[in-house]
């Protein structure tokens, strides 16, 4: 310490101003508290023996060793007393934790340090997608942002935490795989997915393509698995729409998940990115609590879409004359007791009966009337359609086994 400077390179001039900043234990040359009443005689004695050395030697002034003299006797006073040390111990371990706690990088700048975010995908209401890189490993990746509004109670907190930990720990195929989160900032890093259902769709119809029943069975299957992985544990997702079922290179279906959101009441606000809602979301006083039966309906209307290309929306009446868009137009429908869609045999001609018959069992205002769970509707669809070979959905590729269950 300072005695060593002294010997090897000389005092620095503000060898005073050092002194006065060290702890006690460092002023005397000591590099730990642990030590017994006579190291810390000897590390006083050995301190000024080389403070008074140097004052003869003229490298410092009478002054100065007055001055670094106060300053040891200081530390060498109280660390001598045994009940005034052991409080001072005290004292120097919390302000060393404090000190170490401020100067250390929080998990949200080494989470922001890892990965570079390159371009935002989609933003909603409740949160942003990005495409970013994780540079240490240097792979494209997807990252979910939720705004901090929505994640506000200590309880919402934990849930974030706790769903995360389930979606990375899962090995379902069928939901999007959480690679790391940050609940400071409450963004999830997923693995990256290039396309979802809604843009894959729109490209078919471009190129004047239809989903062929085979398609649509895998689309209704490969869903049904992701939503039974949630199902089991008594979760509804809630939020289902073409930009939420992302689609990897071989076709296969991936449900997109917000962890920590998954309240009904959450469900039931319009956003832009969402068209079909269960009617039990916008109207629990009639049609009774969101369950996992509100996923299916919803499931039901988009393999409708997809079937239709997005025309059963011809098939609803909107009587408001000043309801304008579209989603408004649904909106008012699924809330409404008295109105139901036509026979889907009336306007599906040539639709095979077991994918007919399906999705009137799904689309089924009141939620007792459709299948209860995923499991249950898997069952009912392998029933209707029997045991097929099955494939990734839109490419003809194999599809996977169905998804273990925690």
């Amino acid at each position: 310490m300072l005695n060593e400077q002294i010997e090897e390179e000389g005092l620095p001039s503000n060898f005073l101003e050092i002194l006065a900043k060290q702890n006690f234990y460092i002023r005397l040359g000591l590099r730990t508290n642990q030590v017994d009443m006579k190291a810390i005689v000897d590390a006083w004695a050995a301190k000024r023996t080389g403070f008074e050395q140097a004052r003869l030697e003229n490298v410092i002034t009478y002054e100065q060793f007055g001055q670094a003299m106060k300053l040891l006797d200081e530390a060498y006073m109280l660390l001598t007393d045994s009940e005034k040390r052991k409080a001072y111990d005290k004292e120097l371990c919390a302000a060393m934790k404090k000190a170490r706690n401020r100067n250390a990088p929080s998990s949200s700048d080494l989470f922001a340090s890892r990965y570079s975010i390159e371009s935002v995908v989609q933003e909603g209401r409740r949160a942003k997608l990005y495409e970013a890189r994780d540079l240490r490993i240097s792979r494209k990746v997807l990252i979910k942002e939720l705004h901090s509004a929505w994640v506000r109670t200590d309880e919402q907190i934990q849930r974030f935490r706790e769903e995360c930990g389930f979606y990375a720990s899962s090995n379902a195929t069928h939901l999007v795989k959480v690679l790391d989160y940050d609940e400071k900032s409450f963004r999830v890093v997923m693995e990256w997915l290039p396309d979802h259902i809604g843009n894959a769709s729109v490209k078919r119809w471009g190129e004047s393509q239809d989903f062929n029943p085979h398609e649509i069975r895998e689309f209704l299957r490969q869903c049904l698995r992701g939503l039974q992985v949630l199902h089991s544990r008594g979760w509804v997702h809630g939020r289902l729409s073409p930009s939420h079922l992302l689609l990897d290179d071989h076709g296969i279906i991936k449900l997109s998940i917000t962890p920590g959101l998954r309240e009904s009441s959450i469900a039931t606000a319009p956003t832009s990115d969402i068209t079909h809602i269960a009617p039990e979301m916008l109207r629990p006083d009639i049609f009774g609590p969101v369950t996992p039966a509100s996923d299916l309906y919803v499931l039901g209307f988009m393999a409708l879409d997809l079937i239709t290309r997005n025309k059963v929306v011809d098939r609803i009446d909107a009587t408001n004359e000043d309801i304008a868009s579209e989603q408004e137009r649904w909106y008012r429908w699924h809330a409404s007791t008295v109105e139901i869609l036509p026979s889907t045999a009336e306007w599906m001609r040539g639709v095979p009966e077991d994918i007919v018959g399906f999705l009137e069992m799904l689309t089924n205002k009141q939620p007792s009337k459709r299948p209860q769970h995923a499991g249950e509707a898997l069952k009912f669809l392998e029933e209707l359609a029997g045991h097929g070979v099955a494939s990734g959905f839109g490419n003809g590729t194999p599809a996977s086994q169905p998804d273990g269950l925690p």
